[in-house]
């Protein structure tokens, strides 16, 4: 067997990095780079905050949970909405959840317990609803 050159298709590494000039980071920065800023890292701004899409004077939703007089089954009470609203909103409720919704009195009554999918869909459609217990 021959010997063959040690130093075939390598590179130098004591030169200048000429290679290293690409900052993957640069986009992030607004295409500042750090030799731009003399030294120092790019501050960013923190987004403005964007405007709520629920108005003023809508009411405050409160989501609770109860087993109490219902033999033992948890259902999700959501107080709160306008008696107009109810039974349009028990409607749309009952479809996106995939459970039986009701109107009792000037509460809607979800089936089930688990209270946050119920406050997810509520918060998703623009009201401004929190978890009474």
């Amino acid at each position: 067997m021959g010997r063959t050159s040690k130093d075939r298709g390598r590179r130098e590494l004591d030169g200048p990095a000429e290679g290293l000039g690409h900052n993957p980071f640069a986009q992030l920065a607004g295409g500042k780079g750090k030799s731009e800023l003399g030294g120092q890292a790019a501050s960013f701004e923190q987004p403005a905050k964007p405007p709520s899409k629920t108005p003023a004077a809508q009411p405050e939703l409160i989501i609770r949970r109860e087993r109490k007089g219902r033999g033992g089954k948890g259902v999700v009470l959501v107080q709160g909405l306008p008696k107009d609203q109810c039974k349009s909103i028990a409607k749309a409720a009952s479809k996106a959840l995939g459970r039986g919704a009701r109107v009792e009195g000037q509460e809607v009554v979800i089936q089930g317990d688990r209270a946050d999918p119920v406050l997810d869909w509520f918060v998703g459609q623009g009201f401004r609803a929190r978890r009474g217990n």
